[in-house]
């Protein structure tokens, strides 16, 4: 054991004595894959130093096992359990056959009685209270952006579905009216057929779409004359409305002719009341579906009633939380480069999107939400790739080697925990064995998420 420890970097600098003394309280363990080291609430078992292989740790968290990391040789588990005096925080197990160093309790319990140790455990547990709090609250932050952008954008099609449901009863009643009238009039089925045949073409008509305002206007002027010239000056009304789609006076002077001058302003009139019909109609249509959609963009995003890995199309959770950051986005160009043959992957879906956020935010952030959004997405041999870059100002030099730190922002005092790219680089590397870099310069920045293809 001796010679083992003597091999390994970190011990290189120990005078052979104390080495010697660590060498006889040490012992070698190797374990199998899939093997339990140690299981969340254990008591302490002393520090592990792996060799060989590989092992992840895991966490309880709302009744199923969630990995938290994944470390190869050199690194060490169980240390935080025993500085701390306390049981065993996670549940570690081996993912490969593995090789370990275990250095037992025994070693450490003369150190535990000095202040030293105890200012570690003071440390310890101070941080972990600490980054459980700030993680908390940029949980909650982005929680509180992502309801905010939901509810102004449900907001929309919820008041103009409103509006238009209001105004509903309205024409319903001047088309009863209208429908009583003509009840008596003794129309033909040719009249009925023409009149239908006049609001069917008035309907298909683009109207203002493909017209000036100064067009649609002189149109309109045009138009009030005819009906003033017909003695039915009443229907200037509905001037405006048979002005925007492109009604011209021959078209009247046929429907004139087809229906008689004593019923033309009630024929009108019953147009008029239909087209408005169908258009509030179709606004409560419109915003129903609209807040159908943000709904089920929603549940996309946060992926609900799902299970945490699963297969993944990364472009539905890029869209997804596009939709969320729909109310940001109304004075940005947005730029979709989407390789739609990449593959699905299997992935925690709801933690990429919370990446996915994280980048926007900081993008649109970056930007004022004013300029061109670029999205990108395509295959690097093993890798999937996703990249999102700005038209912001860049990173300065001074802060890119701290980019990825936690608690480290450069936004305003209150407008940013520090913890939005920590988040995403553990998710990126940890959760996902991928990496996560960024090119900047004055003109944008542009963040580069790699994933792998194959689980």
């Amino acid at each position: 054991m001796f010679e083992q420890l003597r091999a390994l970097p970190m011990f290189a600098a120990y005078p052979d004595e104390v080495l010697a003394e660590v060498a006889k309280a040490v012992r070698e363990q190797v374990c199998a894959q899939d093997e339990v080291i140690f299981r969340e609430g254990d008591d302490q078992q002393g520090i592990y130093l792996l060799l060989e292989g590989e092992f992840e740790i895991r966490k309880r968290v709302r009744f199923q096992d969630v990995v938290i990391s994944r470390h190869g040789p050199g690194s060490f588990v169980g240390e935080v359990a025993l500085f701390t005096n306390s049981a065993q925080p996670a549940t570690v197990i081996t993912t490969l056959s593995s090789r370990f160093i275990v250095f037992d309790t025994g070693i450490f319990a003369n150190f535990k009685d000095t202040p030293f140790a105890l200012l570690i455990t003071s440390m310890a547990e101070r941080m972990r209270s600490m980054e459980a709090v700030v993680y908390q609250q940029d949980k909650l932050s982005a929680l509180g952006k992502m309801a905010a952008g939901l509810a102004h954008e449900l907001n929309n099609p919820a008041s103009a579905a409103r509006r238009a449901s209001q105004h509903l009863p309205e024409y319903l009643v001047r088309l009863q009216k209208l429908a009583l009238k003509f009840g008596g009039s003794g129309l033909t089925d040719s009249q009925v057929e023409g009149i239908s045949a006049f609001y069917a073409a008035l309907c298909g008509k683009p109207g203002e779409i493909t017209e000036d305002a100064l067009a649609i206007s002189d149109r309109e002027d045009a138009l009030t004359t005819w009906l003033v010239q017909q003695g039915i000056a009443e229907g200037a009304e509905f001037a405006p409305m048979l002005a925007r789609h492109s009604v011209t006076d021959d078209e009247l002077e046929r429907l004139r002719d087809l229906v008689g001058a004593s019923q033309l302003l009630n024929v009108l009139a019953w147009v008029d009341g239909l087209f408005n019909l169908h258009v509030l109609i179709g606004t409560v249509d419109r915003g129903t579906a609209r807040i159908s959609d943000l709904i089920k963009a929603f549940k996309a995003y946060s992926y609900m009633d799902q299970a945490p890995e699963q297969e993944v199309d990364v472009h539905d959770g890029i869209e997804s939380t596009l939709t969320i950051f729909a109310h940001r986005l109304k004075s940005v160009t947005l730029r979709r480069e989407y390789d739609r043959t990449l593959p699905r992957i299997t992935a925690y879906g709801g933690e990429l999107n919370q990446v996915w956020t994280n980048l926007l935010d900081n993008a649109l952030d970056a930007m004022g939400d004013a300029g061109t959004l670029t999205i990108r997405t395509g295959r690097d041999n093993e890798w999937l790739v996703v990249e999102v870059g700005d038209t912001g100002g860049g990173i300065p030099p001074e802060v890119q080697a701290r980019i990825f730190e936690p608690f480290f922002t450069t936004k305003p005092l209150g407008q940013g925990t520090g913890l939005g790219l920590d988040i995403a680089y553990r998710i990126i590397t940890e959760r996902h064995h991928g990496h996560i870099e960024f090119n900047t310069s004055p003109a944008g920045t542009t963040f580069r998420v790699c994933l792998p293809i194959e689980s």
